[in-house]
C-alpha cells in the first residue's frame, strides 16, 4: 500500500516493511501459496484451501474462510470484492470486510490466472482458451469467447486487452468478446499489459517489448529485452519497466 510492502517469506512468515526506511513493522507466522492482496486496512492471504483476513495495523485476525477446494491462482481484491479461483473449476466472490461468500460459479475449466474487474463485470481467463465475462454482482455469465491459446490476465478498459499462448495479443470488445484486432508475436505473451493514452505495451517470450496503437493495433515500436521476461511490464512516470531472468530491470521511454 502507500506506506508498507507486505512480503511472504519461504519460512512461512509474513512481514510488513516500511517503504520509507525498510523497518519491519510487524512479523507474523502465516504461510501463503499466492501473493497477498491489500485494500482498505485488510490484507488477505491464502494457504491451500483457506482464506484469512488480517488487519494491516498489527496483523490481528479478522476472519477465516474454508473454501472446500484448493486455491489455484492469484487473488483479486478490488472495491471490497475478493475473488478467488479454485482447482475444482469454481470462481468465488466474497465480501472482503468479513469474508462472507456472496456467490460461486462453476466454469468447468482450470483456473490459474488472476481475474479482472472492469465496471460491473468480472473477466476470467480459463486455461482452455476461454475468456468469460460474468456479472460482478451475481456471477451470471454474460458471454464467453474462445481464443487460440490460453489467455493471460485481462486488462479491462474501453475494451479488453489480453495476450495468449498462441503468440497473439488481442483487443476484444467488452460487449461480446469479439476480436477488434490482434497482433502476432514470436512467442507466448507474458503477464498483463499496461497502457498510456495512446499505446498498449506488452512482453512476449521472443524477448521483445512491443508498443501498439490502442485504437488500430498497429505497432508503434519494438525493443529487444536483455533476457526472458517473467511477468508483464509496469509503468511509472512515462517509463515502461520490464524484469525477468536477467539480473536487471530495464526502463524504456514510452
Amino acid at each position: 500500500d502507500e506506506e508498507h510492502a507486505y512480503v511472504p517469506l519461504e519460512n512461512g512468515t509474513l512481514v510488513a516493511i516500511a517503504l520509507a526506511d525498510g523497518a519491519v513493522r510487524w512479523r507474523v507466522a502465516r504461510s501463503t501459496d499466492v501473493t497477498p492482496v491489500v485494500e482498505s486496512g485488510i490484507i488477505v492471504v491464502a494457504h491451500e484451501t483457506t482464506l484469512l483476513g488480517l488487519s494491516l495495523i498489527e496483523a490481528t485476525h479478522l476472519w477465516q474462510v474454508e473454501m472446500n477446494a484448493k486455491i489455484s491462482g492469484p487473488l483479486l481484491l478490488n472495491g471490497g470484492w475478493l475473488i478467488a479461483v479454485l482447482d475444482n473449476g469454481e470462481i468465488v466472490a466474497l465480501r472482503a470486510s468479513d469474508g462472507v461468500e456472496l456467490w460461486r460459479h462453476q466454469l468447468h475449466g482450470e483456473l490459474t490466472v488472476r481475474p479482472s474487474i472492469g465496471g460491473d463485470e468480472l473477466y476470467v481467463p480459463v486455461d482452455d482458451g476461454r475468456v468469460i465475462s460474468l456479472e460482478l454482482s451475481s456471477g451470471h455469465v454474460l458471454w464467453e469467447r474462445r481464443l487460440g491459446g490460453n489467455p493471460r490476465e485481462v486488462l479491462p478498459l474501453d475494451d479488453l486487452f489480453v495476450g495468449t499462448t498462441d503468440n497473439y495479443f488481442y483487443r476484444l470488445s467488452h460487449v461480446d468478446g469479439r476480436t477488434v484486432w490482434r497482433w502476432q508475436t514470436g512467442g507466448d505473451i507474458i503477464g498483463r499489459a499496461v497502457v498510456d493514452e495512446e499505446r498498449v505495451f506488452f512482453v512476449s517470450l521472443d524477448n521483445i517489448l512491443r508498443a501498439l496503437d490502442r485504437d488500430s493495433g498497429v505497432q508503434q515500436w519494438r525493443r529487444p529485452l536483455p533476457g526472458r521476461p517473467t511477468s508483464g511490464p509496469q509503468m511509472t512516470l512515462g517509463l515502461t519497466l520490464v524484469s525477468g531472468v536477467a539480473p536487471t530491470v530495464t526502463a524504456f521511454n514510452t
